[in-house]
């Protein structure tokens, strides 16, 4: 019999985890639990006599999605699991109103994404910053303060025109956890960037900026914690200036070349966005 495809649940997030680990992913409680669990989302599994042999999921920000989590066991490749998924996750996408459909890819799935329709986007850069070489913040900076779950409004309304999509319910669980601590920046009340922090993971994001000025207060404010000398951080390829100010900072700069899309692009603001979160939420 042909593996069974479902809805993956909580009862699986241990079979996921040993997934991700068996192909080399990080693996990221707060992540998988945000792409389980968030509205809109598709995650589903394909099980064969009680083992499952791929995962794949998706989030709809809107007409803005997602897809993440694709994996094939390694000794099931090349038995159509993989199409079968991403048809599966993007009929649910597709349901729920997205147009615009996002993906990182890896070198061996990028075949399989070109032959549903998506196609390459510009290449971005991994940049490791070592905090300590953060310059202190100048008088003209916005003012910056740890974000609370009473910002999550402001922030989503923020966050939607320039990501592309609402993200609310993501926030809303970053806003909730001690361990991503959160900071905005204000000017005259209203808000002008936001950062989110991830030490467990190394890493910023999401992470956006109406200015570098803005953005080195907010990088400031999390070297402030002490929390570890250095982060990773993603920023777009449309963010050129938010790129030469992090290069400038130090730190290794790779090249990041999976991001793919399909469908009309869609309105926002990309060149604000200094660090995206992971693959699988945006």
């Amino acid at each position: 019999m042909p593996a069974r495809l479902r809805p993956a649940s909580d009862a699986d997030l241990p079979a996921i985890r040993a997934l991700r680990r068996e192909v080399g992913w990080q693996v990221s409680p707060w992540a998988l639990d945000d792409a389980m669990h968030a509205p809109n989302t598709a995650f589903y599994a394909l099980e064969d006599e009680g083992r499952l042999v791929a995962i794949g999921s998706g989030i709809a920000y809107g007409r803005l999605a997602v897809v993440g989590n694709m994996i094939v066991a390694p000794d099931r490749r090349r038995e159509g699991l993989g199409s079968r998924m991403l048809r599966a996750v993007l009929d649910s996408l597709e349901g729920e109103g997205a147009d615009r459909i996002e993906l990182f890819a890896t070198p061996d799935g990028r075949h399989l994404y070109q032959r549903f329709g998506f196609e390459p986007m510009p290449p971005g850069v991994l940049i490791d910053l070592v905090l300590t070489t953060v310059p202190q913040t100048d008088a003209s900076a916005p003012d910056v303060r740890a974000a609370r779950p009473t910002d999550l409004d402001a922030l989503a309304a923020y966050d939607l025109p320039r990501f592309g999509g609402d993200r609310s319910s993501l926030l809303r669980h970053a806003l909730a956890d001690r361990e991503r601590p959160s900071f905005v920046a204000l000017r005259d009340g209203s808000v002008t960037g936001y950062a989110v922090a991830r030490p467990a993971d190394g890493r910023i994001g999401p992470w956006l900026a109406d200015d570098v000025r803005t953005a080195s207060a907010l990088l400031s404010a999390i070297a402030g914690l002490r929390l570890r000398a250095d982060f990773s951080v993603h920023p777009t390829h449309e963010n050129a200036a938010g790129r030469a100010w992090l290069e400038s900072l130090g730190g290794d700069v790779r090249r990041t070349d999976g991001r793919m899309g399909r469908g009309p692009d869609l309105p926002r603001r990309l060149d604000l966005i200094y660090g995206n979160v992971v693959g699988a939420l945006g």
